[in-house]
């Protein structure tokens, strides 16, 4: 009899083991590229348009816009990185956070705009190795359940809903 429920015991942790590591291992084979882990939201308009919403955001809400000692190891004004994303970043004041996005036009002529990392170590020293370096945590997966729920939560409330809102009122 205790043979039996340990032998039951065994092969729910092994399943339990198995479905965690498909979900880990899904979401880099199924969302692959160089962020797998971002939280992504679709927005049926160009991405030409979303890029205006972010910077009459960050001109309506300066205190978004990354401290400019850190202008020399990112480009706090955002731009493209390659032919596909364009990168923003937003600075938390209240956290002291600066969280790196990007903007890229999907197949539907709309276009994603991806939550990716967040530096929560705004020691300037701590950034010389760029974007690998020090402070840098990747969104859904550095974090744990409970502190990457809240953080998504606070990027779609500040920055989400508001672009959202602007994409309207045009």
């Amino acid at each position: 009899m205790q043979t039996k429920r340990l032998s039951t015991l065994y092969r729910i942790g092994l399943i339990l083991l198995v479905l965690f590591a498909i979900y880990k291992f899904g979401r880099i084979f199924f969302n692959g590229g160089t962020d797998p882990f971002a939280e992504t939201y679709e927005l049926n308009v160009s991405e030409e348009e979303v890029i205006k919403a972010i910077n009459a955001l960050k001109k309506q809400q300066p205190d978004l816009i990354p401290p400019a000692y850190l202008k020399d190891v990112i480009n706090i004004e955002g731009g493209r990185n390659d032919a596909y994303k364009y990168i923003v970043y937003f600075y938390f004041k209240k956290e002291n956070k600066v969280l790196r996005t990007w903007t890229r036009s999907n197949k539907k002529n709309g276009t994603t705009l991806a939550f990716v990392e967040v530096n929560d170590n705004l020691n300037l020293k701590n950034w010389e190795d760029g974007m690998n370096g020090f402070g840098w945590k990747t969104i859904n997966e550095d974090y744990w359940f409970w502190e990457n729920r809240k953080l998504k939560k606070q990027f779609e409330e500040r920055i989400v809903s508001k672009i959202k809102i602007i994409l309207e009122a045009k």
